[in-house]
């Protein structure tokens, strides 16, 4: 996609070629699936971020302080 953006337009600037693309270029049906997948990657890191510090609270904080039997 990005050869067809390079040769298409050559004037753009590398930062807003890609939504050039997308908002020029694409039908509203593809729009659509393009800012879902975006924010689906966007949810999908900050599931992994917050799950990653759930599990160092409960691994380093709380194991300090309750003792298990």
């Amino acid at each position: 996609m990005g050869i067809i953006i390079k040769i298409k337009e050559q004037n753009l600037d590398h930062p807003t070629a890609f939504i050039y693309f997308i908002d020029n270029h694409l039908a509203a049906g593809a729009k659509g699936l393009i800012i879902a997948g975006l924010l689906a990657v966007v949810m999908s890191t900050a599931d992994s971020w917050l799950n990653n510090a759930s599990a160092l609270y409960a691994h380093e904080i709380v194991n300090k302080f309750v003792i298990l039997t």
